[in-house]
């Protein structure tokens, strides 16, 4: 058997979390640092709704809920559904 490796057939995988050693805030952490980089009145707002989502989802709110909801909130007269 042949068991050399081309370097092109080299593949890193890297889980979720795997920057954080790097000193790169994971998706909970960087609710909280977007937040602290938010200036009034929208920061009342955004701790607002973290805080809600936390009461109906989870004690924690990763970046992809918040930005989901965000996003849901900015095109709800898109949306019948929320309207």
């Amino acid at each position: 058997m042949n068991y050399e490796i081309a370097s092109s057939e080299v593949v890193f995988f890297l889980g979720a979390g795997a920057s954080v050693a790097a000193g790169v805030p994971d998706t909970y952490s960087f609710v909280e640092e977007f937040i602290k980089s938010i200036r009034e009145p929208n920061k009342k707002t955004i701790e607002k709704i973290v805080r809600i989502l936390k009461e109906w989802n989870e004690p924690r709110v990763d970046v992809e809920l918040l930005l989901e909801t965000l996003t849901k909130l900015d095109t709800m007269d898109d949306e019948p559904l929320l309207q």
